[in-house]
């Protein structure tokens, strides 16, 4: 419903920021470490982008920010985990990066999820069970369209080597 947002950051406190936008303060939950980075990017320039995402609730609309698409999509996908909310999510991110995330499920590694506080042993199998077809298939696509090889066998290789742990 709300793509983004792009103001001024006005401020911050551990669990997120403040944008203003034609005089009005929109309150965005982000993963810890990207405050950081929004605070960089106001530094840099006067506005800042904040890509989001609106969970409507019974009792309330909360706004989840991030800074790039990648995150946003992590953040969605962990969504449609069962027993997985919005803040855990966003634990989850801020904990790990996406590739750290990616990589952890398509190895079944449960050590990365297991580190974050509210993930148990079983919590994080689920997670890797549910999320690994579609961590193939979101990783196979994003390859083939972001780079200029066509060629299926590249990105069988590329995703091969994400799911050892190397960076893209």
């Amino acid at each position: 419903m709300i793509e983004f947002i792009s103001g001024r950051l006005v401020s911050h406190d551990m669990t997120g920021i403040v944008i203003e936008q034609a005089g009005i303060g929109y309150y965005i939950s982000v993963p810890t470490p990207q405050i950081a980075q929004f605070q960089q990017k106001a530094l840099e320039k006067e506005m800042v982008l904040v890509y989001t995402e609106l969970i409507v609730r019974e009792d309330s609309l909360s706004l989840y920010g991030f800074v790039s698409h990648a995150e946003r999509s992590m953040f969605r996908m962990l969504l449609g985990v069962s027993r997985v909310g919005p803040q855990l999510a966003c634990s989850i991110l801020s904990n790990a990066s996406v590739d750290e995330i990616a990589a952890s499920i398509l190895q079944e590694r449960e050590e990365v999820l297991t580190a974050v506080p509210g993930i148990g042993q079983k919590n994080a199998k689920r997670i890797i069970l549910e999320l690994k077809d579609k961590m193939k298939k979101y990783y196979a696509q994003n390859q083939v369209t972001s780079t200029s090889s066509t060629d299926p066998a590249y990105s069988d290789a590329i995703l091969a080597l994400i799911a050892l742990g190397f960076e893209r």
